[in-house]
């Protein structure tokens, strides 16, 4: 319902004149209302708009919150990301030569792993097939839990291979998982648009809250997983 209010509030906006400013008024422009030829219904645009909200708001602020508070709870890793970082002026590094500080991108991807955003996907059979034992059928919805798969020793290489019910940065630096083991923005076709992009906000939230700030957590507000 937000959605849909703020598409016909800036669509009218946009049939006075004013002229489209980012992705989401670009997206509103593409929508032609009530036929298909050549342009977005009104459904697909409100759907397309709605992604954005979720995948560029709710989802980076909930992983930056969980990775907050790891800090928080690990003073240690904490302590060791901040030694990481002395002396990097993060603000003038490429996304590249962000992308090679090994310690930040390790904590990063543990994040990704320990409390991921989104754990699991589901994906259609296009074909009868039968997986270690279980039939699914053509047409079936089958739910791809790959957090699951990433607690699995025999689906990582490398000597760190053990207390994955732990939060261990450490384990990114000598070992790495199976492609499909880890997959916190999905894979194939369908992997987020917006991966390079959150990946990059979440390594600048770090990095500052490292060089800049002491996190400790509040004993008598713990945050809570589901």
């Amino acid at each position: 319902a937000q959605a849909r209010s703020l598409c016909v509030e800036r669509q009218a906006a946009l049939s006075r004149g004013e002229e489209p400013v980012g992705v989401f008024e670009h997206v509103l422009a593409a929508g032609a209302g009530e036929d298909s030829d050549g342009k977005l219904m009104e459904g697909e645009v409100i759907d397309n708009i709605a992604s954005f909200f979720f995948a560029a708001f709710d989802t980076t602020s909930s992983t930056a919150a969980m990775a907050l508070n790891h800090l928080a709870t690990h003073p240690e890793i904490q302590e060791e990301l901040s030694e990481s970082l002395h002396g990097v002026d993060i603000s003038s590094l490429s996304t590249h030569e962000i992308g090679q500080l090994p310690f930040l991108n390790a904590v990063v991807n543990e994040v990704n792993r320990f409390t991921p955003t989104a754990a699991a996907y589901v994906r259609t059979a296009k074909e009868d097939v039968e997986i270690g034992g279980y039939r699914i059928a053509k047409g079936a919805n089958v739910n791809l839990d790959w957090s699951c798969a990433s607690q699995f020793p025999e689906n990582w290489s490398g000597p760190s291979t053990t207390d994955f019910a732990d939060f261990n940065p450490h384990r990114w630096l000598d070992s790495k998982p199976h492609k499909l083991a880890f997959n916190p923005f999905g894979f194939g076709p369908r992997m987020c648009a917006g991966k390079s992009v959150a990946t990059l906000e979440l390594q600048m939230i770090l990095a500052y809250a490292a060089q800049n700030l002491r996190l400790e957590p509040d004993p008598n507000r713990p945050m809570e997983y589901d």
